[in-house]
């Protein structure tokens, strides 16, 4: 998997702010709150969430359901991942 992302003018926080959102894509599949596929669909922009582009950086329980649902699935096929 790959994608390109373009930072023009873009802060240092907002870097953070964007790799973290395309991880949340890429590596634990995570959808926008307001996507068809997502489990709860919510009108775009109007969340503090990392995967709105409101430029927020919550989530949701389920959302945190999901990524650790990932490392331990990576975790059992060998890769050593640590979280607390």
């Amino acid at each position: 998997m790959c994608g390109f992302v373009f930072l023009n003018n873009v802060s240092a926080d907002g870097v953070a702010r964007i790799a973290a959102h395309e991880l949340g894509h890429g590596a634990f599949r995570l959808y926008h709150t307001f996507s068809s596929d997502n489990r709860y669909i919510l009108p775009e922009g109007t969340t503090d969430n990392l995967m709105d582009y409101n430029g927020g950086t919550a989530l949701y329980k389920y959302q945190w359901d999901y990524i650790m649902f990932y490392i331990k699935k990576l975790n059992r096929s060998g890769l050593s991942l640590r979280y607390s």
